[in-house]
């Protein structure tokens, strides 16, 4: 074969998918290039290049898609909304089977397929031919998640047929199945009531929606007692699956919603609906089945309850499972024939959600330019006194659950062997140090006892207290979640915007440099809609500049006053972030950098949020943000001015951040790609990927590139339009600055 080798390094890697697949194409001994996908250093970024590049190569395409199966559980879960762009948009049936698959792993993998399903593919509903294929598409993922219920192969059914005890443990299969379908419908209909709340919320005067929100929370909780009734055999009926990622490979994800707290729930007024703030108690789908199994279950006990109290009023009886139970041995056999034939669905779970788009689109705020305060900020006077405007916008179960769980423990981030780039020189102790040595060690304490105190009650003190009292304490899995529930908002740019967070964060953390960043969790429910995660212990810039008015205070007199002996590890704190996020803001050109959309955390972090700017478009594209990243006077004066240590400091972090990240390019650069094919996304309307990539400076050497990262500094701080650009957002929308 002449030594032919497959792209291995960002110089071969820089070249399009097409001319790697003629490439590919042209090798004679596919041997030689499974060899590659099979060696030790086949890691799944560099698994993600290959299967971009051979997507119309049949062959290849197959063997990647079924090298998936022994990828990491967590890195599948990252990537679904890839997977699922690349149906919609592409087409594959290779994929659509993978996906197929997991959907009769786990009813969680399911509705996360079934959402980014229903978000990617609205755009679609014009090209009929299209939209079919996807709608025929859902209706398979449905069968296979129903279908998943039964273990058994034909062949064991067959074989086992005289054996009362399969008999019996197949007909509890079976009827699991239609279980299953009763549970996909209530669940299908919780998530919506709890979208369409965003939009009630609206409608009820202002001093009465906390009230009514808790009224909700009752029903909603009335509506997982009544599901319980329904069946306390199997785990998932206990709760409300919301598919939330898990923390690491070997962890379950806690991901069943089986209380909703009636403390820390909050409204935010916008223009056009209100966005609610809950906290939720999840656990573990399996830990809840292993404790049904091993204690006796009273199947007769039913919680009396009120229709009207009902948060969905299912018309389902209670103690479905005992009165299927009760059936005639003929009845039973008629089931399991029945059941056998595989469930095909009758319904389809597009125009559940359709119709509520319809609403949502409906009362969406089309305005550009938007009012954004302390819109996840924790402190409730802030969030009630602003009102803010919306912004714009292979194999069956058995043989895939031991591919699954066979899998090596968590990867690292693949280099994919970048030659380019040249070693880093050791950079000193204050800029890299072990993750166990940071973290808990360096948390500052809420100070709880200070006049001066924006946050109010530590969030990690209202947790613990939840915990404490919740009926579920004894599970290892309980996690107290505080989540943002939005209808009318299209997140489907920021979670993509998170992903590379994301991956920017795992980076910092593999390579154990001291930049930070604040992933938060993002999941689409549809087009328009979507659950994210609480960024806790948090004050908008906004809310905190408009409290420190009042207290006739500078940020920097903040700092030092509030922190006080922890001022040091603050200032630390800050200038971490400050370098994470000016990073982050440089490659993916984040605009709308006002103070309503930076958050201060009770550590000193700032945390940037809302990403609906970013990559190539700005607020009225007016371009009138200019500088690489924000850096204010304010900033300044916290790491004591440029000729400081600290200041210094900053620029380390920022140069070793910069080589780390454009050392792992390949994998953010996958992020991107996959999604600005036929996408309609806002931030890819003026779009250049080749620009983008420039933004990395792959062809500079190391010094070079330092001294680029000292020029993108000093141009922030001497950018006059960024303070010109804070001037107008408090003019217009009175965002203090």
């Amino acid at each position: 074969m002449n030594n032919q080798q497959l792209p291995r390094t960002i110089q071969e890697l820089d070249i399009d998918t097409k001319e790697l697949s003629k490439r590919i194409r042209q090798l004679q001994n596919w041997k030689a290039v499974l060899s590659i996908f099979q060696s030790d250093n086949f890691t799944p970024e560099i698994l993600i290049h290959y299967f971009m590049a051979t997507f119309n190569e049949a062959g290849p395409h197959q063997y990647l898609t079924n090298s998936l199966y022994h990828m990491p559980k967590k890195f599948i879960e990252y990537y679904i909304p890839q997977f699922v762009y690349m149906v919609v948009k592409n087409g594959s049936q290779s994929m659509e089977t993978f996906l197929e698959s997991l959907s009769s792993l786990s009813i969680a993998n399911y509705f996360k397929i079934l959402w980014c399903l229903i978000a990617y593919s609205q755009d679609e509903k014009k090209y009929s031919k299209i939209y079919s294929k996807l709608e025929s598409f859902q209706r398979r993922l449905e069968k296979e998640m129903i279908n998943g219920a039964l273990k058994m192969s034909n062949d064991e059914i067959e074989q086992n047929k005289d054996n009362p005890q399969f008999q019996e443990v197949l007909m509890k299969q079976c009827m699991e199945k239609e279980f299953r379908s009763h549970y996909m419908i209530a669940q299908d209909r919780f998530i919506i009531q709890m979208i369409q709340l965003s939009l009630t919320l609206k409608s009820i005067e202002n001093e009465n929606r906390k009230k009514y929100l808790v009224s909700q929370i009752q029903k909603g909780n009335n509506a997982i007692k009544r599901m319980t009734n329904m069946n306390r055999r199997l785990a998932y009926f206990r709760g409300i699956i919301i598919p939330f990622q898990r923390d690491n490979e070997y962890s379950e994800a806690s991901n069943l919603m089986v209380n909703i707290c009636e403390e820390g729930a909050a409204c935010f007024n916008t223009k056009t609906r209100v966005p609610y703030r809950i906290v939720i108690e999840t656990i573990s789908i399996i830990e809840q089945q292993q404790k049904i199994d091993s204690t006796k279950v009273d199947e007769n006990e039913c919680d009396a309850l009120n229709d009207s109290e009902d948060f969905i009023q299912m018309d389902v009886p209670n103690n479905l499972e005992e009165q299927m139970k009760q059936l005639t041995n003929e009845k039973q056999q008629d089931i399991i024939f029945n059941q056998l034939i595989k469930y095909d669905s009758q319904s389809s779970s597009f125009k559940d959600f359709d119709d509520l788009n319809q609403n949502l689109e409906g009362n969406q705020n089309q305005d550009m330019i938007k009012k954004r305060s302390s819109s996840w900020s924790d402190t409730e006077n802030s969030q009630a006194s602003v009102e803010r405007q919306e912004k714009h916008s292979p194999q069956k179960s058995k043989d895939l659950e031991d591919s699954f769980s066979s899998t090596s423990s968590e990867h690292q981030i693949s280099t994919l062997n970048i030659g380019v780039v040249e070693q880093n020189q050791q950079i000193q102790g204050i800029v890299q140090s072990p993750i166990s040595q940071r973290s808990s060690v360096n948390y500052i304490q809420n100070k709880s006892n200070s006049t001066l105190n924006p946050w109010g009650e530590d969030w990690k003190d209202k947790i613990n207290r939840i915990k404490q009292e919740s009926k579920f304490k004894d599970f290892e899995s309980l996690k107290i979640r505080v989540i943002m529930v939005k209808g009318g908002d299209d997140l489907r740019q920021e979670l993509l915007i998170m992903q590379v967070i994301q991956k920017m964060h795992e980076i910092f953390r593999s390579t154990q440099l001291n930049l930070f960043l604040k992933p938060y969790e993002i999941i689409v429910v549809s087009e328009n809609s979507g659950i994210l995660e609480f960024v806790q212990n948090t004050v908008s810039m906004d809310g905190l500049k408009k409290y420190l008015a009042k207290q006739k205070l500078s940020l920097v007199q903040f700092y030092k006053q509030y922190f006080d002996s922890d001022y040091h590890q603050a200032q630390k704190n800050f200038v971490e972030s400050l370098a994470g996020y000016s990073l982050l803001s440089y490659f993916l050109q984040i605009k709308d950098r006002h103070n309503g959309n930076i958050l201060v955390d009770n550590q000193g972090h700032l945390i940037h949020i809302d990403f609906g700017f970013a990559l190539s478009i700005s607020p009225g594209n007016a371009g009138f943000e200019t500088a690489p990243f924000k850096m204010t006077k304010d900033y300044l004066e916290i790491m004591d001015n440029k000729n400081s240590s600290m200041f210094e400091y900053f620029r380390r972090l920022m140069f070793s951040g910069f080589m780390e990240i454009r050392r792992y390019c390949a994998s953010i650069f996958q992020i991107i790609e996959i999604m600005m094919e036929k996408s309609n996304f806002n931030c890819f309307k003026y779009f250049d990927f080749s620009e983008f990539k420039q933004r990395f400076m792959l062809n500079k050497t190391e010094i070079q590139c330092r001294q680029e990262i000292d020029k993108l500094i000093q141009m922030s701080m001497e950018d006059s339009r960024t303070k010109l650009y804070d001037q107008f957002q408090y003019l217009t929308n009175g965002i203090y600055h």
